[in-house]
């Protein structure tokens, strides 16, 4: 039996007894009343029969039933909207994993292939190089079928082996494949006479073989106008940078190409949290950058873009997060990624 029914009957018989209590009560009282006026010889004062006084009890009764009947009715109309809004919530939610499964089965059935992987084999950053092997295996592929794949506009035929697993090794240009969104790769079944193309999921961070480095820069700066120059004071923090893989450590001060000033970092890099101070004042002949500079074990110079300042202006800082260019040792640009 419903919980609310079993507690509206018990108020209302709750009601009921306070009614009769009021009703005997009332009774009592009037008697009372009535006798002690007989006693006194008098006329009793006014007071209304027991039988109005029941109409009015019987009405203020009804009332009270009639207000909690309505205050029982809102309970539950809340209760049932409560209801009602949470299976909605759950049916459109079972709604739309319902279509988020059968889309993934649509685009399951539709692939041509049923895996894709690859593995770096070995990297020559100096060279641009970069050896991995691809495996592919088609879902349903006759005896002469061949599988390519694409990657930067470049084709590699993969050949078929065992249990039908096309494979092969390629070399390619770690620099042009690191990017924020990966590499473009499609895979091309041929068979019958006809080409199939399938996008394939090829994403190879190289960022991670190369060290990183944290250096929190605190640069100030005081504009000398009668000598055309800007005073820059600089406190650089080393957070972390791997010593093992990181030869040495500089801050440079740049202004159009040339660099102005710079402070080595190398040893403070050695040192937990160590740190050096710059000071110097530079001409305000165009703008002034602050520059991170890094050898790694490969022999590969970073240069990361920190700070900026231009002079043309009211001279301010500006905190700059961009790109990180890469040179070999000879000084040429091996390519551009973006600075984390």
């Amino acid at each position: 039996m419903d919980a609310t029914i079993i507690g509206g009957g018990g108020a209302l018989l709750l009601l009921l007894l306070i009614a009769a209590g009021a009703v005997l009560l009332y009774n009592y009282s009037y008697r009372k009343h009535v006798n002690r006026a007989l006693e006194e010889d008098g006329a009793p004062g006014p007071a209304p029969e027991p039988s109005k006084a029941w109409k009015v009890i019987l009405f203020l009764l009804l009332a009270v039933c009639f207000g909690l009947w309505e205050i029982h009715k809102m309970e539950r109309i809340d209760e049932l909207g409560s209801s009602l809004h949470g299976r909605i919530a759950n049916l459109e939610q079972q709604v739309l994993t319902l279509e988020k499964n059968m889309e993934e089965n649509m685009e399951e059935r539709e692939r041509l292939f049923s895996s894709f992987d690859w593995e770096v084999q070995d990297v020559d950053f100096p060279a641009r190089s970069a050896t991995v092997s691809f495996q592919a295996v088609p879902k349903e592929a006759a005896e002469d079928a061949a599988v390519s794949l694409q990657i930067c506009d470049q084709v590699y035929d993969l050949t078929r082996g065992k249990n039908g697993v096309y494979s092969a090794s390629v070399t390619l240009d770690p620099f042009s494949v690191m990017t924020s969104d990966g590499a473009s790769a499609f895979l091309t079944l041929t068979q019958n006479g006809r080409n199939q193309n399938e996008a394939a999921d090829f994403y190879e961070d190289f960022r991670e073989y190369f060290p990183k480095v944290e250096v929190a820069i605190n640069p100030t700066l005081e504009e000398n106008k009668a000598q055309a120059e800007v005073i820059v004071d600089v406190d650089a923090t080393v957070g972390w940078a791997d010593a093992n893989q990181i030869r040495s450590l500089r801050l440079l001060v740049e202004q159009n190409g040339s660099v102005l000033d710079e402070v080595d970092l190398t040893q403070a890099m050695r040192v937990r949290g160590g740190s050096e101070t710059l000071h110097g004042a530079y001409p305000t002949m165009g703008e002034i950058h602050l520059i991170l500079c890094w050898e790694d074990s490969y022999g590969l110079i970073h240069k990361a873009v920190r700070w900026s300042i231009s002079v043309l202006d009211v001279p301010e800082w500006v905190e700059v997060a961009g790109t990180q260019s890469i040179y070999d040792a000879a000084g040429n640009l091996l390519g551009e990624i973006w600075d984390e």
